[in-house]
């Protein structure tokens, strides 16, 4: 957590940040698609962080979550599930509640 007076990661998206998540998704989506013969896919987020930005930004694992439901509604052959892991109580909380 950041000390008073200094701007929290999560504060709000920042135009690098988007870049790189429009990047993970167009891999995200091909990927899947060569991964689904197996019928089972787990993507894992190692610092998933609170899901969302303050601003309202949709973070990484709300984002593969959507797509997820996507391949869902789709019918897709395969099953994707995604496991996000976070360390901070706070942010983990705020992950699950969205």
């Amino acid at each position: 957590m950041p000390q008073s007076g200094q701007e929290d990661f999560f504060d709000r998206m920042h135009e690098w940040s988007e870049r790189k998540l429009q990047l993970l998704q167009r891999y995200v989506d091909p990927a899947a698609k060569i991964l689904g013969s197996i019928k089972q896919i787990y993507y894992v987020d190692g610092f998933a962080g609170r899901g969302t930005y303050r601003d309202g930004a949709k973070g990484s694992p709300i984002r593969i979550a959507e797509l997820a439901q996507q391949y869902e509604r789709e019918g897709k052959p395969y099953s994707f599930r995604c496991i996000n892991v976070e360390e901070d109580d706070e942010y983990f909380a705020n992950l699950q509640e969205e």
